[in-house]
């Protein structure tokens, strides 16, 4: 068989907002300081006047193909803002071993009564 036509027959995908049509979506609980976590990322949520925000409540977070993140709560869209999350600085073994061989073992020179001297 034959193609009808020739060249590609399929639409073109400027006209469609495929951002709006594909994207992730995860669920996370709201903390005690009114807080989400996702992808090493915290956002913390605004106070909207329509909408009662309670603690250990469900969110769903979406994510566009572009990276945009909103965060929906009963079919309602949240503000939020970022906050920057700091990294703790990981230690070795070897650094553990060698930072635990710096500590000086004094000896207790006071007498306790409970030392029985």
């Amino acid at each position: 068989m034959e193609p009808a036509l020739e060249g590609d027959s399929h639409p073109s995908i400027e006209d469609y907002a495929l951002n709006a049509l594909f994207y992730t979506q995860e669920n996370r609980v709201i903390t005690n300081d009114f807080t989400v976590r996702y992808k090493l990322k915290i956002f913390q949520l605004e106070r909207l006047k329509n909408l009662i925000i309670r603690l250990k409540d469900f969110v769903t977070i979406c994510e566009q193909l572009d990276g945009k993140i909103t965060i929906l709560m009963r079919n309602n869209q949240l503000i939020f803002k970022g906050i920057e999350m700091r990294m703790r600085k990981k230690i070795s073994p070897i650094d553990h071993v060698l930072q635990e061989n710096k500590v000086s073992h004094n000896k207790i020179t006071t007498t306790y009564p409970f030392m029985g001297v």
